[in-house]
């Protein structure tokens, strides 16, 4: 069995299976913890989202009356301290999705094991027809890019202008 997913098992000598209600017991308390997982989540997003918003906040209320002003060592450091923090933000995002997709694995394997099957059911009426369901996390995942990928050029634009000999 190699690459084999990890199952959940019983840990009983018996090798019978448990009892419904300690599955269901089970099943509970673990999709509580997914809530939890998922009000930790939001809250991250919120934190990276008010850091960055206060930042380019920042950069649009300094007194900049020419295009060059923008490149000065301040507004750069600004900007890049925006895409450093949007790399924190997309490996925090990675990480939650890690999790997410492993507690929901879990929970798919205790359904399987003589509870309902909420969670497949709902991700095989997700997966079918020509109206695809995106997965919010993915999309979620594309903005800090997007900042990163923004922040960057403007630093290495910042770099070319203020070394340009035509200045």
């Amino acid at each position: 069995m190699i690459n084999a997913e990890p199952q959940v098992c019983f840990n009983d000598s018996s090798g019978q299976q448990p009892p419904a209600t300690l599955l269901l017991d089970q099943y509970k308390a673990y999709l509580s913890d997914l809530g939890n997982i998922g009000t930790r989540y939001t809250t991250a997003q919120t934190f990276y989202w008010t850091i960055i918003s206060a930042l380019i906040g920042l950069v649009a209320l300094k007194d900049i009356k020419t295009n060059a002003e923008y490149f000065k060592p301040a507004i750069v450091v600004v900007v890049g301290l925006i895409a450093i923090i949007c790399c924190v933000w997309q490996f925090t995002s990675g990480h939650y999705r890690k999790l997410f997709g492993a507690k929901i694995a879990i929970l798919k394997q205790l359904e399987e094991k003589g509870l309902y099957t909420l969670y497949k059911t709902e991700g095989d009426i997700l997966r079918k027809g020509s109206e695809k369901v995106p997965s919010l996390l993915a999309i979620e995942r594309v903005v800090p890019l997007i900042l990163i990928f923004v922040a960057v050029a403007f630093v290495l634009y910042s770099f070319y202008y203020n070394n340009s000999p035509a200045r």
